[in-house]
């Protein structure tokens, strides 16, 4: 017990009492835009999906933990999922640019400032679509096509060098005829 003395009269204090700031604050994401146009990620459990065209040159992400009792009342912290350390941001803004096409995971957090305790994590999936000509199936067609060509640059070859022996064939066979 804790007891404040003021002009007549004493104030009793159970810390027990005071309840500590929750943990069940939780990161949203506020706004995503791609080339400066905004975009809806797909949510379940924790986890946003966003699937991106080919060419998605800069990714802005803001997120934010509304815990409305203090302004400014958190930190923000985000990783790549091949990255193991956390990078603090400001605001809780992410810049990212020149992605090449593949799958990303990008882990977001919020630490309290007043507690010092995480945030839970929230993971957003970014899958950047390839280009046309950077499919599996563009490069089997053109295995295919290099093939052919081979293919029918060999045969041509091949012709040729078979009319050019019955060219000589004959011609030998006349030669023999004649003498």
């Amino acid at each position: 017990m804790i007891y404040l003395g003021g002009l007549e009269l004493i104030h009793k204090l159970n810390p027990d009492i005071i309840t500590k700031q929750s943990k069940n604050a939780k990161i949203i994401i506020a706004n995503i835009s791609v080339n400066s146009k905004s975009k809806i990620p797909n949510f379940t459990q924790n986890r946003y999906q966003l699937q991106l065209p080919p060419g998605s040159a800069t990714i802005d992400i803001a997120f934010a933990v509304p815990d409305y009792s203090m302004e400014h009342s958190h930190d923000y912290q985000f990783k790549f999922s091949y990255d193991s350390t956390w990078t603090n941001t400001k605001d809780g803004k992410i810049l990212i640019s020149s992605l090449p096409h593949g799958q990303y995971e990008i882990q977001m957090k919020g630490i309290s400032n007043f507690t010092g305790e995480d945030t839970d994590v929230v993971i957003l999936e970014i899958t950047i679509l390839p280009h046309w000509y950077q499919t599996w199936w563009f490069r089997c067609i053109l295995g295919l096509a290099i093939f052919s060509l081979f293919y029918l640059f060999y045969n041509w070859q091949l012709g040729h060098e078979n009319e050019k022996n019955k060219l000589k064939s004959e011609y030998e066979h006349r030669m023999f005829h004649l003498e």
